[in-house]
């Protein structure tokens, strides 16, 4: 009974662990589906208009993802947009897990 007064009182962070390894997966995901797209787009004979609308909307859902909540400046570009969202060249996803913090 006491442990949740205890809690309230050390004023403990929440535990978004959860949430940020979901947003991780999405955008790891979101970029091994973009980095993907052309060959798939070739193999089922896609157009090219098909196949670069969805790469809008992929890569659009990846700048949401990765950005800062609060923070959309928008790439000017489409180049500025791939730098944006990190498509050159997608990180494995061992690399992608935040690391844990130092307790000192």
């Amino acid at each position: 009974m006491v442990l949740p007064a205890v809690v309230r009182w050390a004023q403990l962070p929440p535990d978004t662990t959860v949430e940020s390894e979901r947003r991780f997966a999405e955008i790891a995901a979101t970029r091994e589906a973009l980095a993907a797209l052309d060959g798939l787009a070739t193999t089922i004979g896609a157009e090219v208009e098909t196949a670069d609308r969805l790469r809008e909307e992929y890569e659009q859902h990846l700048r949401v993802r990765v950005e800062p909540a609060g923070f959309a400046p928008g790439p000017t570009t489409q180049d500025d947009a791939r730098s944006t969202c990190g498509l050159v060249p997608p990180a494995p996803i061992d690399r992608l897990r935040p690391r844990p913090r130092s307790t000192r």
